[in-house]
């Protein structure tokens, strides 16, 4: 009898909707840190090529319909394909939270 592999699928979800406060210079405009470069591409680019060898899905999880259409346009120049959830607006859950539980409603994984 022969073992047959089970396949699981994963997905990553991806929190790209803070405010990066520490991240932030004092008295300077606020940047982006999803979009800050390191070795001249966004971080964001970095992290997706990080783990896409190693699950099934990718989402990225945004606070706003703006960063989602932005960070869309930045992945599409390095041909990166991934889904979007703009977080889910409520009264009960918010920051992180709100985020994985919007996430979490759209994997497939």
């Amino acid at each position: 009898m022969t073992k047959r592999a089970v396949m699981t699928k994963r997905a990553a979800l991806i929190l790209a909707g803070g405010q990066a406060k520490r991240f932030q210079v004092k008295r300077e405009e606020w940047k982006d840190k999803a979009l800050a470069r390191l070795f001249g591409k966004p971080l964001l680019v970095h992290v997706v090529e990080a783990i896409k060898n190693v699950v099934d899905e990718i989402i990225i999880c945004v606070n706003e319909v703006s960063r989602k259409s932005l960070y869309s346009d930045v992945l599409r120049e390095y041909s990166i394909h991934v889904k979007f959830c703009v977080d889910e607006k409520c009264t009960r859950v918010s920051g992180p939270l709100a985020a994985i539980a919007t996430g979490l409603k759209i994997a497939n994984a």
